[in-house]
């Protein structure tokens, strides 16, 4: 009688478990997803002191907002955003800004990831999907503390699948950083995430992004 007490509050406990993290899932408010040098083009490519993030947000009627971030402490700017999708979103428009500070249109100059034909596999931007600063680029990219959302519509599965996409590299996000201190530009992309991390509690991955 014991051991089947025992397993049914085994039972019962992974149960709970997984329903937690669905909640966290269906609940999230913003998943940040860290943006990571590739290139080294000049002496900042490393640099703790270059922090570019993006938060993915579900929203209503199967969309999802991508807010990109500067919170570095050096000199940069975002010039260049790029989408490697293949047919899983469907873009809806650049809609929020920190301020008059941050100017995007579509169909970013260069039109690929500069250095993205190095990653492997390559970055491929889908048709659409990049984003460029109005000129002059420096003064109307994302600077310091300033931030910029991108909305897009899921074309299939739901905000946990496009997590799983990040996590897996299946959907990559792009920038371009020009404005180093040194003069240098730097691309980076999201680096995939364990989803473990995800079911751990994405409002204390959230909290933690915040203080690093």
């Amino acid at each position: 009688m014991g051991e089947r007490v025992i397993e049914s509050k085994k039972k019962f406990l992974l149960c709970a478990v997984g329903c937690v993290a669905l909640l966290v899932i269906s609940s999230a408010q913003a998943v940040p997803y860290s943006i990571e040098p590739f290139t080294q083009n000049g002496l900042y490519f490393n640099s703790s002191e270059l922090d570019i993030f993006v938060d993915v947000q579900p929203g209503t009627d199967s969309l999802v907002e991508f807010t990109f971030h500067n919170q570095s402490s050096i000199s940069s700017y975002i010039a260049e955003i790029y989408f490697d999708a293949d047919s899983l979103l469907s873009y809806v428009g650049i809609t929020g800004s920190s301020g008059a500070g941050v100017s995007f249109v579509e169909q970013a100059k260069p039109a690929s990831l500069p250095g993205g034909k190095t990653l492997n596999p390559v970055f491929a931007v889908s048709e659409g999907f990049s984003f460029d600063a109005t000129p002059p680029a420096p003064h109307n990219g994302i600077g310091q503390q300033e931030w910029l959302t991108v909305t897009f519509g899921l074309n299939s599965g739901t905000f946990g699948d496009l997590l799983t996409w990040l996590d897996s590299g299946e959907v990559r996000i792009g920038t371009h950083v020009i404005g180093l201190p040194d003069g240098s530009s730097e691309s980076g992309t999201t680096v995939p995430e364990p989803a473990t991390i995800i079911l751990l509690g994405l409002s204390s991955l959230a909290l933690l992004r915040r203080r690093n």
